[in-house]
């Protein structure tokens, strides 16, 4: 007795359900080549996705989501369909955007130190009851401002590229509230 084993396939609104992303982003990555293989229809002409499919659309998803632009997915599909001799050249695009991951990485770890400085001085004003005088005028009126300033402007890299109004003496522009 012969068994016959049919491979299961999925429906485009089935895969946009398992992994998160609308039926028009499926469609487009169709169109635009990003799949390793063009995309099976039905007799009715609709997309039928097998699960090979989806495991590689799970892959460019996640590159596309960390920056990958769509020419450099394309190209890394091009090359797994060219096949073994690619290996070197897929790589190589593989580590320059792990190397452009790593740096969005290290720029996303700056910002969240300042937003954590932030939050640390907003919390430290609520509990002492200046918190309403946070950010008026550009300082946060208190002396400890400037030191505070500067000590986030050097963690995020901005310490030399930045020049700082001296908030310690008045503005002769500004006449000050009397």
């Amino acid at each position: 007795m012969d068994t016959v084993t049919t491979e299961r396939t999925y429906s485009i609104g089935q895969v946009s359900e398992l992994i998160g992303v609308s039926t028009h982003t499926l469609r487009f990555y169709d169109k635009e080549g990003l799949f390793l293989e063009p995309v099976r229809r039905d007799p009715a002409n609709r997309r039928l996705f097998s699960e090979q499919e989806i495991g590689w659309l799970g892959v460019g998803i996640k590159l596309r989501s960390t920056g990958m632009p769509l020419p450099d997915i394309r190209r890394y599909a091009a090359l797994v369909r060219a096949g073994a001799d690619t290996v070197d050249e897929r790589l190589r695009l593989l580590r320059e955007h792990e190397t452009r991951v790593r740096n969005q990485l290290a720029d996303l770890q700056n910002v969240l130190a300042t937003i954590e400085a932030k939050v640390a001085s907003y919390a430290h004003r609520v509990e002492e009851g200046t918190a309403d005088r946070t950010w008026i005028d550009g300082n946060s009126g208190n002396s400890q401002c400037t030191e505070d300033r500067d000590a986030r402007a050097t963690s995020v890299g901005f310490a030399s590229r930045v020049t700082w109004p001296d908030t310690t003496r008045p503005d002769p522009t500004h006449p000050s509230p009397s």
